[in-house]
């Protein structure tokens, strides 16, 4: 069985992204292993510190490896993702070990999907598609897969994805697991 890693790019409990995640998890289904990335305790990347490797990141690094996919699922900040994923991806994209050029993020298969306001994450989509392209990584799509949160969101807390927003969610799935399969 496939084990797919999520990575939640939203800090915060009862976020808009968490539960996308929660739909996207429901949509794999029992086909792979889902497991969740914790990743708070990364210390802000440096080189001073890279060796040796500090625990959370040396962790970090064996979870990624161990996972045939990354889902990482993310809000918008400012046109952008957030700093604690680009500090996530930044540590992937550093050697594993001192004057060797492997790396955790390189041909590791990757998509990615956000939720937020009209845009549908687009700016944060684009830029994230960017950083792990660059880093290496096997992304699925480019854009990855964006959704326009309902309006009553904004004041009860509670995402409520329409039929074709559900079937958006599936059909990525769907696509991933191929693509983990490939």
């Amino acid at each position: 069985m496939k084990t797919v890693l999520m990575v939640q790019g939203s800090l915060r409990k009862e976020s808009f992204n968490r539960q996308l995640m929660a739909a996207i998890q429901e949509a794999l289904g029992s086909e792979v292993e889902l497991k969740e990335l914790s990743y708070e305790d990364l210390p802000l990347m440096n080189q001073d510190i890279e060796w040796p490797t500090p625990q959370p990141v040396q962790r970090v690094r064996e979870e990624v490896k161990a996972a045939d996919g990354l889902w990482v699922v993310s809000p918008q900040y400012n046109a952008s993702y957030p700093g604690h994923v680009k500090n996530l991806i930044d540590w992937l994209s550093r050697p594993v070990a001192q004057g060797d050029s492997t790396t955790v993020a390189k041909s590791k298969k990757v998509t990615f999907s956000g939720i937020a306001g009209r845009t549908a994450a687009a700016e944060m989509r684009e830029k994230l598609g960017s950083l792990l392209s660059f880093v290496g990584m096997d992304v699925m799509s480019a854009m990855g897969e964006g959704f326009v949160v309902n309006g009553s969101a904004w004041s009860d807390n509670v995402v409520v994805l329409d039929d074709v927003q559900k079937a958006s969610i599936k059909a990525q799935a769907e696509q991933f697991l191929r693509f983990i399969e490939a």
